[in-house]
């Protein structure tokens, strides 16, 4: 049993402080961020899901034929390659302007196999081709919007409703650029859709004949891109997602709502302005900039059973730090709060954390662990002069006392001989 186990224990058992304290008018954004001509854009890390470049990434807006790629990908996770899909009566029935005409329409009952219709939906677009899609997985009962929707909601994504496989404008049918860029994240990690995606151009058998495709890609910087989908309508804008790998790091990029000028380039260039920022970005340190300091309070008794009860503050100590991209996202949503744990006096020790400070970002969590400058030692060594009083006293206290018992044995001792005699 030790010495002090009636020590009391620490005050504020399970402390919250500054629960969900925002950091809104002090953190700083890079006044250097590029402007763009695309309303809404974003940059992630693929590894980490951390935000890069930030521009009102929860507006909701329009994707146009970004929206393949949901469909791309719930396509490719429920058929294969060799799979055969008949074009449908639906497909036909898409808006004249939506269709080319180099590519289809084709008759009602032309069978395609699965690889022509990914190669026609990643890289030609057709509009009717996702209507295809939609139409097979619906024999085998999969019903295409409500899978890619319920893929929205799984992730915790509330700016996104999709009701057409294709993207062809409906006011009901929309997301937002981060919304996309994580889905664009899935997509991109899905095998097929990274292989038709990978080729710069290909050519597919259709009903019509051979037709040569040539990725979009081809319209990037060729500074690391592997993987790009467009889109435009007239309510959308022109739309780009992309994924692009440098010194073996990956980033996805959205741009919605850019330019659609004569030479189709505005778009293109936003996504090279966004990235080439984005790779050259370094985080920054919260800690560097936290001004708050915390302590703990702890009530014992330098005597085990004597004196007063003692209550003293310990100062605390970080280790380690968060370190995140300074964007308006981060700015606005980035928080922290500290949780002290309940623990034993007799535990305390300058190698044991008594607490932590939880920073949290949208899709992000770090723990920096507190330790006490002091442990218990520390405290009973400020009472060293007690302690040494103390001693003194009862050394004191063991002469005096020793010297009377010896007082008295010489007077019990002469006593006796005076009886005798």
């Amino acid at each position: 049993m030790k010495l002090f186990k009636h020590m009391t224990k620490f005050i504020f058992l399970f402390l919250i402080i500054f629960s969900s304290a925002s950091f809104g008018e002090e953190i700083e954004v890079d006044d250097l961020m590029p402007e763009i001509s695309g309303s809404y854009a974003v940059t992630i890390d693929v590894e980490t899901g951390e935000i890069i470049y930030a521009k009102d990434i929860d507006v909701r807006t329009y994707p146009a034929s970004t929206t393949k790629i949901m469909t791309a990908l719930i396509f490719a996770e429920n058929m294969d390659k060799n799979d055969v899909l008949t074009y449908t009566e639906d497909a036909l029935l898409q808006p004249s302007y939506s269709l080319n005409k180099d590519y289809g329409p084709f008759n009602v009952g032309y069978e395609m196999t699965g690889d022509t219709v990914m190669k026609s939906l990643l890289l030609y677009s057709a509009n009717d081709v996702a209507v295809i899609v939609k139409d097979a997985l619906a024999s085998k009962d999969i019903d295409l919007m409500r899978k890619i929707n319920n893929r929205f909601k799984a992730l915790g994504l509330k700016n996104s409703n999709f009701v057409t496989p294709n993207g062809l404008h409906d006011e009901n049918h929309y997301t937002s650029a981060y919304d996309l860029a994580l889905m664009t994240k899935e997509s991109f990690s899905n095998p097929w859709i990274q292989e038709v995606l990978s080729l710069d151009e290909t050519s597919i058998t259709i009903e019509t004949g051979v037709l040569k495709v040539e990725n979009s890609n081809v319209k990037l910087n060729n500074r690391g891109q592997i993987f790009s989908k467009t889109g435009y309508t007239k309510f959308a804008g022109r739309c780009l997602v992309a994924v692009y790998e440098r010194d073996g790091r990956k980033l996805v990029g959205v741009v919605l709502d850019s330019v659609f000028d004569p030479d189709d380039t505005v778009v293109f260039k936003d996504m090279d302005i966004i990235m080439d920022w984005s790779f050259e970005q370094n985080r920054i340190s919260f800690m560097d900039d936290f001004k708050e300091s915390y302590s703990i309070s702890v009530d014992y008794y330098p005597l085990k059973y004597l004196g007063e009860k003692v209550t003293q503050e310990i100062p605390l100590v970080f280790e380690g730090d968060y370190l995140y991209y300074p964007n308006e996202v981060n700015r606005a949503e980035l928080t922290y709060e500290t949780v002290m744990y309940d623990m034993d006096a007799e535990s305390l020790n300058k190698e044991t954390p008594v607490g932590e400070l939880v920073i949290k970002s949208r899709n992000m969590v770090q723990k920096i662990n507190l330790y006490p400058t002091l442990d218990l030692n520390d405290l009973y060594a400020q009472h060293s002069e007690l302690y040494r009083l103390i001693f003194y006293a009862v050394v004191v206290l063991t002469v005096i006392l020793l010297l009377s018992i010896a007082l008295l044995v010489r007077r019990l001792r002469k006593g006796k001989r005076k009886r005798f005699y």
